[in-house]
């Protein structure tokens, strides 16, 4: 099958595009000089569930990956999710992400690793499905370290509570110059904690840092960190501070500054706007970045309104950017309000010396506003012809321009939007006014005091198995494109091994899970020429039921197999489960068959779990191949435990735990001599719920 997506050439043009290919196709990426990405583009992606992108980062070759949460199908359930685009907006694969060891599973970041890896954060647990909201019955920081096609290299879980009765959620990360990593948590038991951690590359955890207010009716929004190029590491959110002996609770920014190589506190700033200090309360956004300026000062961009607006989605009126200097100590404070508000900052890209790109709507419209180092608006753009009800979601800034993504606000989304813009915010056919003013407020926000607790309580990271990973389909559609160059998109053919534990494709990575892969070549204009293939890994069945067992008291049991093979063969029906109930006692057999071979396995299900033991009273041991063995019959069905011989003085001459196992008569390397010889059988029910032993005699006849 061959796909030609989103090409306006002749056929002329695609015999050539297919004769290059064949040229090149088993050689490494052509090298090329010339470089060419669409201006700008709309795309329209559907799913076939609800999603919610969360974050995206860019690729050393400018593809394009996106982190988020999809809900499982007709599900209020939720799991990981992972897309990768190439600069054209081409889908080169999708993931979703579950474990079966608990139902909600949420991705909150992705950065670069090491190698072409990358780390995702997020929290797993599980959720009471009974009320809406959900209720969070366990919740806990997770980390996934996956390779450049999402394939999971390992998984952690944080898995040493710092506090009884804690759930956990990682909301930020950055990465320090040596590789390792610092995590920013939210944390939750009797009261609120900010827990800050240093990782290694591989998920050990270094310091652990923990704070929180004295007041326990002190709330803080999900926690926004920034690695400092002095070192140090400086975070901060939204908090709100309900003092004793106040009639009102205080809402503002902490910020906290940390050494990275402790984790030890260095200051802690509060600040607030004069209008909190009321009855009439603010409501404050996310704070959604942290960027360090040229001159070492720090900025950063949250949303805020006086009193939240009381319809739509969004309740606030204005964007706001504080810069502090390296102590912490307010300098300015930049409102950039929507002439028709509300307006929310909903993420924020950096493009280089402090300028910024940040992307926000007012529940119905997207808006892209670019800002300078000082903070003053370079240029803004509005989008509304893309149509009503839009949130905007993640903006990505890279050497081929600015990538941004938003979805319909519907109660959840099928139908998100990928656009593309140049480096002015062009998008002509979905561009619209935009009125955003700036103004300098520093005035209305001052500095308080913020009682903070600080202790360094160790935390860990344990392994947790997330083996489902599966495909997750994406199409997309382009409702407006200028194209100097179209990816062009092929399917080479499906690969299958057998017992073979990696494979090398074309581009030389080296792969070791089953799944479509791309291959990444370029076009004599620098588009992609992309080549999908799917590699299937097989292995000869391994088929074992394990020991004879038994019905007792049950009205059935469950059998089951090894996961992951297509199809199993129980007493000759062919099914896709795994698992297979027996409800009457019998003989039952399993096949399993597959590219690689075939396996089969007996089990035998009795109606009682304990069978009297019954020996024989005498053997003769002279190698004539009749009754030269003592053991216990093969028409006993309980387990073994122990089976012993002993002279008529005490000595133990014989002992197995082998039930197939017998004495031959034999006293070490001599003939034991004829006579009387006491045996101790220990053995268990097949449902290993009850132990007895048999004792009795046995007559050696020479």
């Amino acid at each position: 099958m061959k796909m030609f997506a989103n090409c306006n050439c002749n056929k002329k043009s695609l015999s050539i595009i297919r004769l290059v290919y064949l040229v090149f196709a088993l050689q490494a990426q052509v090298a090329y000089t010339q470089v060419c990405v669409d201006d700008y583009f709309n795309i329209n992606l559907n799913t076939s569930t609800v999603q919610n992108i969360v974050a995206t980062t860019s690729t050393p070759e400018n593809e394009i990956l996106v982190t988020g949460n999809v809900f499982r199908y007709n599900s209020l359930l939720q799991g990981g999710w992972l897309t990768r685009y190439s600069a054209q907006g081409t889908v080169l694969w999708s993931k979703q992400y579950y474990t079966p060891a608990f139902n909600f599973l949420n991705f909150t970041n992705i950065i670069a690793a090491d190698n072409g890896n990358y780390l995702i954060t997020g929290n797993i647990g599980d959720v009471d499905t009974t009320v809406w909201p959900l209720a969070h019955l366990s919740e806990y920081g997770l980390l996934l370290k996956i390779d450049k096609y999402g394939n999971i290299l390992w998984s952690k879980i944080l898995s040493n509570r710092i506090r009884q009765f804690e759930s956990s959620n990682i909301t930020n990360i950055d990465k320090t110059k040596d590789g390792d990593f610092i995590l920013s948590i939210n944390s939750f038991s009797v009261r609120q904690y900010i827990v800050v951690m240093r990782i290694s590359k591989d998920g050990n955890v270094i310091w652990t840092s923990i704070l929180n207010s004295p007041s326990v009716n002190t709330g803080f929004g999900d926690a926004r960190l920034k690695l400092l190029s002095n070192g140090n590491i400086v975070f901060g959110g939204t908090a709100n501070v309900m003092d004793e002996g106040h009639p009102y609770q205080r809402k503002g920014y902490y910020f906290n500054c940390l050494d990275s190589k402790t984790g030890g506190i260095l200051w802690n700033k509060f600040f607030l706007g004069r209008d909190t200090l009321s009855l009439s309360q603010a409501f404050l956004g996310d704070m959604v970045n942290i960027t360090e300026m040229p001159d070492r000062s720090i900025s950063f961009i949250t949303s805020y309104a006086k009193s939240a607006m009381q319809s739509g989605l969004r309740k606030t009126n204005e964007v706001l950017n504080f810069t502090i200097d390296e102590s912490g100590i307010l300098k300015k404070v930049l409102s950039y309000a929507n002439l028709l508000p509300p307006i929310y900052a909903s993420a924020v890209a950096e493009s280089g010396n402090g300028s910024r790109l940040i992307l926000m709507d007012d529940g119905d419209a997207p808006y892209l506003m670019n800002i300078n180092a000082q903070g003053d608006i370079v240029w803004q753009k509005g989008y509304a012809l893309i149509g009503r009800g839009q949130e905007t979601r993640s903006v990505l800034h890279t050497n081929a321009g600015n990538y941004w993504f938003c979805n319909t606000n519907n109660g959840g989304s099928r139908d998100p939007k990928l656009i593309k813009t140049d480096n002015a915010g062009n998008v002509p056919c979905i561009e619209s006014a935009s009125s955003i003013l700036q103004e300098d407020i520093t005035g209305a926000f001052f500095m308080q005091p913020l009682n903070i607790k600080f202790d360094q309580t160790p935390g860990t990271f344990g392994n947790l198995s997330l083996p489902g990973v599966y495909s997750y389909t994406m199409q997309s559609s382009s409702s407006c494109r200028i194209a100097c160059c179209s990816d062009v998109t092929d399917t080479a053919d499906e690969v299958k091994l057998c017992d073979i534990y990696s494979y090398i494709l074309p581009n030389k990575d080296t792969i070791k899970n089953s799944g479509i892969y791309t291959t990444t070549y370029k076009t004599a204009k620098g588009c992609d020429s992309i080549v999908y293939q799917s590699v299937v890994f097989s292995f000869t069945p391994v088929a074992k039921l394990g020991a004879d067992t038994c019905l007792g008291e049950r009205d059935s049991l469950v059998l089951k197999a090894a996961q992951g093979y297509d199809t199993y063969t129980w007493n000759g029906v062919n099914t896709p489960s795994y698992k297979y109930a027996v409800k009457q006692p019998g003989d039952y057999i399993l096949q399993i068959k597959n590219e690689c071979g075939m396996q089969a396995d007996t089990i035998k299900i009795f109606k009682e779990c304990q069978f009297e033991i019954y020996m024989p009273n005498a053997f003769t041991p002279n190698n004539d191949g009749l009754n030269d063995w003592f053991k216990i019959p093969s028409q006993n069905y309980n387990s073994l435990i122990n089976f012993s011989i002993y002279d008529r003085w005490g000595k133990k001459i014989f002992e197995t735990k082998n039930i197939n196992e017998g004495w031959n008569g034999m006293n070490r390397e001599y003939p034991a001599a004829a006579g009387t010889y006491i045996y101790v059988i220990v053995m268990k029910s097949l449902d290993n719920k009850t132990t007895f032993t048999k004792t009795g005699w046995v007559v050696l006849i020479r």
